[in-house]
């Protein structure tokens, strides 16, 4: 993969149907929807195998139903791609940025990048 390619990264849910080898060849990072059957939850591909989906839905008198998936799931695997996208750490406002992603303190710098956590409080 070129360096351009490689500096996009991706994050989608199971909803997205991507064969895994194609995930994995370009890099994307797939989380799993919610699958309820009744009661039950299930992570797709993780909790319940698409065999064991159809099994349920052959069985079931119900439809089965979907939600998002789990937020720390979602925000696990957009902080693991972004430690893994490559930045030059001369551009400073990319690297700031990847840095308060990564270590989940959105509100760490002000606007004008210093480090008070709210535009207000910058005496600049």
């Amino acid at each position: 993969m070129d360096k351009t390619r490689a500096s996009v990264r991706i994050v989608t849910d199971t909803t997205a149907a991507l064969p895994a080898d194609y995930a994995a060849a370009h890099s994307i990072e797939v989380v799993p929807q919610i699958i309820l059957f009744g009661k039950e939850s299930f992570r797709e591909d993780v909790d319940l195998t698409y065999a064991e989906f159809i099994r349920r839905l052959k069985s079931s008198h119900q439809l089965p139903k979907t939600a998002a998936p789990e937020p720390r799931d979602l925000i696990a695997a957009y902080r693991r791609q972004l430690a893994a996208a490559p930045f030059d750490s001369s551009v400073d406002g990319c690297q700031r940025y990847r840095s308060i992603g990564a270590d989940g303190q959105s509100g760490s710098v002000c606007q004008r990048g210093c480090s008070h956590s709210r535009y207000a409080d910058c005496r600049r």
